[in-house]
């Protein structure tokens, strides 16, 4: 029988098993884990180990269903699932390392197919302790890096998406006040100044935050997301900086409120300010010669 059938024939038995509340024997899951067959595994597994605490490769499959089950969840849409499953996939392989021994090795052998290695020396196959546990080792190392990676990444990319947001909100209020940009000079007084000056300050907020994120991401190795930023020129004060971006696409274009705030802030304290004193005091020397 081929080795496809053979697995098929293996789901139905433990279908049958499970359906006529039999205990579920490990002897015929170990077919289904041994060919990494994880989905159909893992449901027959929970109702083993609800049963047996003793087997330490039980124990290591659930680890491992667990952490394939992490690497199916997205990194920033299904964060929580993904803490979920990494912190599941460390509980196990943390329960089964303790209980790998010579003794549990050679005792169930057939366990733990996925560790035979040939002997350099001797050149036979065969299967050692240690390979078993620096392979746990080495996973719970790196779940453990990987999740404490994760909540700070989503930390700063939501923290960049809202902050931008915010520094539009703030585009939008001065944008809808003023006719042009011409008619946003003429008026500019001193509460606009504060008000370019927070603009930049919650702009420059998001992309320390954004840097942040793309700072832990590039740790991780390869996920779905690889944002490319790219700021764009408000050039129409009335047209430009309107449109919400999707901060998950690759291709990510964002307003460059902040270039547009310190060219407005430069504009109206360089020029506009010094223009309107002088015009004072040309009208006061005006006034002056008025009256003498």
């Amino acid at each position: 029988m081929s080795r496809k059938g053979t697995l098929i024939l293996a789901f139905l038995f433990l279908q049958v098993t499970f359906g006529i509340a039999q205990k579920v024997k490990y002897k015929d899951l170990i077919e289904l884990l041994n060919a990494k067959q994880y989905e159909m595994a893992e449901p027959f597994l929970k109702r083993y180990l609800k049963d047996n605490d003793d087997n330490a490769s039980a124990y290591l499959y659930m680890g491992i269903i667990y952490q394939d089950k992490s690497l199916q969840n997205d990194l920033l849409k299904q964060t929580e699932a993904l803490i979920l499953n990494l912190d599941s996939a460390i509980f196990f392989y943390e329960k089964a390392y303790p209980m790998i021994t010579e003794k549990e090795i050679k005792k169930n052998d057939e366990n733990y197919q996925m560790y035979i290695r040939r002997d350099m020396r001797t050149g036979e196959f065969g299967l050692k302790q240690s390979d078993v546990q620096l392979d746990i080792e080495t996973r719970t190392k790196a779940l453990k890096e990987k999740r404490d990676k994760i909540k700070p990444l989503k930390n700063h990319f939501v923290e960049s998406e809202k902050l931008y947001l915010r520094s539009m909100g703030f585009f939008k209020a001065i944008q809808e006040r003023f006719v042009s940009d011409k008619e946003l000079f003429l008026r500019a007084d001193d509460q606009l100044l504060v008000e370019f000056n927070n603009l930049i300050a919650v702009f420059d907020s998001s992309q320390v935050a954004f840097k942040g994120y793309k700072s832990i991401l590039q740790t991780l190795g390869k996920t779905n997301y690889n944002q490319e930023l790219t700021l764009l020129e408000i050039k129409d004060f009335k047209k430009d900086g309107l449109t919400a971006p999707d901060f998950l696409s690759n291709d990510l274009k964002l307003c460059d409120y902040s270039g547009w705030s310190k060219k407005s802030f430069d504009i109206v304290q360089k020029e506009i300010i010094p223009l309107r004193q002088n015009l004072i005091s040309y009208e006061i020397e005006i006034n002056k010669l008025g009256k003498s």
